[in-house]
């Protein structure tokens, strides 16, 4: 067998063999379109049904806004009342530690009058 019928041979297969090459490509490429393309519905069903639960979700932390806003003013009167009742506590001891001479007069004061009272 020489080369020119060696490249007559393969030019004859190569004409028969090409277009049906050509046709299983375009098959498999319509098979990947295809499925590509219900891959792609499928995602977008994915991502409506994702923004309806993300909707929802929103929705529900609307409703709990209220109560925690809520809860959040009564932890500050909360908060409010206890550095008042420090604040008070504090002046009141201040107050007795300033006076704290005059305070165990007034008792010493008072238990001599109760012992002379008592004895009478």
């Amino acid at each position: 067998m020489e080369l020119d019928q060696l490249l007559t041979l393969i030019s004859v297969v190569s004409e028969k063999l090409l277009p049906i090459l050509g046709v299983t490509v375009l098959i498999f490429v319509a098979i990947f379109f295809k499925r590509l393309l219900a891959v792609l519905q499928n995602a977008n069903q994915m991502l409506e049904s994702i923004n309806q639960m993300v909707e929802h979700a929103d929705e529900q932390v609307e409703l709990l806004n209220k109560p925690f806003k809520t809860l959040n003013e009564l932890s500050e009167t909360v908060d409010q009342v206890h550095a008042a009742s420090k604040n008070a506590m504090r002046s009141f001891f201040s107050i007795v530690m300033d006076n704290m001479s005059d305070i165990i007069r007034s008792i010493k004061l008072q238990s001599k009058d109760d012992d002379s009272k008592g004895e009478d």
